[in-house]
């Protein structure tokens, strides 16, 4: 598969949009690929359970994890979702929580450039 010559402009595309989009009252919260874990666990918890103005919002790419949190109830964005709408959602998010280094959570380029801002 040969790669997209486009692609480091699509990425830049994304962070400028990024940085320019109107955020919503929405803080994503990251933990370590594939585990509901870490200090970003906690926080979310009590972000969920509490009204702060904002409402949380767990990313994660593992389906066993966005459905056990949906079977809570809980606020959970799958990345594997469609991607116009996980984009979209990534874009307008105010903030983005991580308690590991953001390096170890993306995956996916994309994903790390439409939360730059």
């Amino acid at each position: 598969m040969t790669e997209n010559p486009y692609a480091s402009d699509i990425l830049r595309h994304l962070e400028r949009i990024s940085l320019q989009k109107r955020k919503s009252p929405v803080v994503l919260f990251f933990g370590r690929d594939g585990a509901f874990s870490d200090n970003a666990k906690y926080l979310y918890l009590d972000a969920a359970d509490g009204d702060y103005g904002f409402d949380p919002l767990w990313v994660t790419a593992d389906t066993a994890i966005a459905s056990l949190l949906a079977t809570q109830s809980l606020p959970v964005l799958l990345l594997d979702s469609p991607p116009k709408e996980a984009l979209r959602i990534l874009l307008k998010a105010a903030v983005a929580v991580f308690c590991i280094n953001p390096n170890d959570v993306f995956a996916d380029p994309h994903i790390r450039a439409s939360v730059e801002g």
